[in-house]
């Protein structure tokens, strides 16, 4: 979240220098090319953030659903046989 917020307050900071320089202008350009830039690196960190916890978030479900799984059919539940399901998932 820290570098989120660091990288959203980066865009936005160069949004409003970038409102106030004259189009047309080298400072103008190299801002535009920085905020681009920036604003590339945000939403791909994003992504990244997004692409981790759904993976984390479904594999700690799947351990839930097979650890309920065996509860029902009595089987016997130990930490090494949910965690040597997970990596076939």
């Amino acid at each position: 979240m820290e570098v989120l917020e660091h990288l959203f307050s980066n865009i936005i900071h160069n949004k409003i220098a970038l409102d106030e320089t004259p189009q047309g202008t080298s400072k103008y350009n190299k801002l535009s090319d920085i905020l681009t830039h920036e604003v590339i690196t945000f939403f791909l960190f994003k992504a990244a953030c997004f692409t981790f916890l759904l993976i984390l978030s479904l594999l700690s479900t799947f351990a839930v659903v097979y650890t309920i799984a065996c509860i029902y059919t009595n089987q016997e539940v130990t930490f090494n046989k949910v965690m040597s399901v997970i990596p076939k998932v």
